[in-house]
């Protein structure tokens, strides 16, 4: 975007077109200015249209552009990126908004993970799937081809922090090692207004789900940091304003690849859900999404600012497939996934659930051997590790 095409923008539009830039939400950029969310989202719908953007990622990135060209002319400004904390207060949501972990296990067997012997009888299956696709690797116009030994060599995702949030972790579970911290979004209510805060998870996993998520990563990245935050009950359901405060501390917190085994089909929260994942994306917050299990829409896996994942049948950690057909980006292994359940020994799972940390293992890995890749540059480089190439 030319400077001279932002000269079109008031003072006050120019302001918000910055901290979009920089990643707030409209939230946070209310806060930032003083000024009401709706007065925000009425300035963003006007930049959008007077510079002929179709999106909060595009005028992102239309700032990054200009602010190179304001680079070289000597008149750089430079803007903190913030995103609100998590005490922040919004009003009540009147009905309960469901997120769902994306496990058939779950599903078919009423919360139990099955022990080995029973799940690997069943023929599985389950939406956004592979169709077993081959992608010519000229697709992706890649000057040369990027090999694994390039991309992580022997990277062992030491000093990478993962945070998963799901249904908690076990502490001490054999197979995922120490934690670094495990924390559960509180949420309090009086008759105007919730309020969040997160606070030290003295509950530890409540479904299994959690802990054959982090079982997962821990296998392919041993070196990682990682990090609980509890928002599924024992039914693998949460309200999704408790996801949306979860996800924005998260980001707020930096961690390098942020695990979703989950989703919400509620669009009250998309816009919301939408915002965080493009401060993630500027912030090179790696958020790895899992597709529903089913043909559904749902959020935040189909957003292009976030690592979508579904499944593969092969049983080979390793094998990963780049889908030519979005909006699912990417497919590993997660039909008859063997994981550590709480108390010890394991079970079979399927469900893109246990597919997302396969590719949230890797990318700790990459983050690990290239710190500084940003989002776009990470999916390149995965896109093209992928063995359905030819």
């Amino acid at each position: 975007m030319p400077a001279r095409a932002a000269s079109t923008l008031s003072d006050r539009e120019c302001e918000v077109l910055l901290l979009i830039g920089d990643g707030l939400d409209n939230r946070a950029i209310a806060s930032r200015l003083k000024i009401s969310e709706h007065t925000v989202k009425t300035h963003v719908t006007r930049i959008l249209l007077s510079l002929g953007l179709g999106s909060r990622l595009q005028a992102g990135l239309a700032v990054h552009a200009l602010r190179c060209e304001c680079a070289e002319q000597r008149h750089k400004k430079k803007v903190s990126l913030q995103v609100n904390p998590l005490s922040a207060t919004i009003p009540n949501v009147r009905r309960a908004q469901q997120v769902q972990a994306h496990n058939l296990t779950r599903t078919d067997e009423g919360g139990v993970l099955m022990p080995v012997t029973q799940e690997a009888s069943r023929t599985v299956r389950f939406a956004h799937m592979t169709a077993g696709e081959r992608v010519p690797a000229a697709t992706y116009t890649l000057p040369e081809r990027i090999t694994r030994e390039w991309a992580w060599g022997s990277a062992t995702g030491a000093g990478v922090r993962v945070c998963v949030i799901d249904s908690g972790i076990e502490p001490g579970n054999g197979e995922v090692g120490p934690l670094s911290g495990a924390f559960a979004v509180e949420r309090t209510r009086d008759e105007e207004h919730t309020t969040y805060a997160m606070v030290p998870d003295e509950l530890g996993d409540v479904a299994g789900h959690g802990t054959a998520c982090a079982g997962i990563i821990r296998r392919l990245a041993p070196d990682v940091q990682l990090t609980s935050v509890r928002i599924l009950g024992p039914n693998l359901g949460c309200d999704g304003d408790v996801l949306v405060e979860a996800l924005r501390w998260a980001v707020a917190e930096r961690f390098d690849v942020i695990n979703l085994s989950l989703s919400t089909r509620r669009a009250a929260f998309k816009s919301d859900l939408h915002d965080i994942a493009d401060a993630a994306y500027f912030a090179k917050v790696l958020i790895v999404a899992s597709a529903h299990n089913s043909p559904v829409d749902s959020f935040p896996w189909r957003f292009s600012s976030v690592v979508s994942v579904g499944s593969h049948t092969s049983s080979d950690p390793a094998y990963l497939e780049v889908n030519p057909n979005p909006p699912v980006e990417f497919f590993a292994s997660g039909v008859r996934v063997t994981v550590p359940r709480p108390g010890g020994g394991n079970a079979i799972v399927s469900g893109n659930s246990f597919a997302t940390p396969h590719v949230a293992g890797y990318l700790a890995r990459i983050r690990q051997a290239h710190p500084d890749l940003p989002m776009a540059q990470v999916k390149h480089v995965l896109t093209a590790l992928c063995d359905n190439l030819i």
